[in-house]
């Protein structure tokens, strides 16, 4: 009988090698994904709930990180200027609250080149008014397209004094 098995083995040698590295294989593949799955014996790749999934994606400050033209007293004659304020992740269109006083109506807007800036433009013919001082406040409901929500309101000053004359340099002739 032990010759009859060692004339199989020899004949089919390549066979019988080739199923046994079949068989380790699959028991090893077998016994990683039962070490894998939350509920052994499934052999199923653990099922993550959308909960989950939020509590593990990195949570990084949003915040606001540049605002232009810098908040403060500043000369220009441009009175429909509208403001740019950039914020450290992009924004959620639909959680903006911006309240402006004295109240002059503007409309936020996202870039849709730059998804992180936000930018407040005076609508319906509205313009700044000229020597008045303007606070805008930007709410801290006001949250990243991952949740994340400001940690408190954002106030930004705005007075702008024109100048009473221009001055034109060298290059400047073809304006005067």
């Amino acid at each position: 009988m032990l010759n009859k098995l060692k004339e199989i083995y020899n004949k089919h040698r390549v066979l019988i090698i080739s199923v046994a590295i079949i068989i380790l294989v699959a028991g090893i593949s077998f016994i990683l994904s039962e070490l894998a799955t939350k509920e052994p014996g499934t052999g199923l790749a653990p099922v993550i709930t959308k909960i989950e999934e939020e509590e593990q994606k990195p949570k990084f400050p949003f915040n606001l990180v540049e605002a232009s033209p810098p908040s403060g007293d500043r000369r220009t004659f441009d009175f429909a200027e509208y403001i740019y304020f950039k914020f450290s992740a992009p924004i959620d269109i639909n959680t903006i609250n911006v309240i402006v006083t004295p109240l002059v109506n503007v409309k936020p807007l996202v870039n849709q080149t730059d998804p992180y800036t936000l930018i407040l433009i005076p609508e319906n013919g509205a313009t700044w008014i000229p020597n008045r001082r303007y606070t805008i406040t930007i709410e801290s409901s006001l949250t990243s397209i991952d949740g994340i929500s400001l940690s408190k309101d954002i106030t930004y000053k705005y007075y702008n004094n024109p100048p009473e004359t221009l001055e034109f340099g060298e290059g400047d002739a073809h304006l005067r």
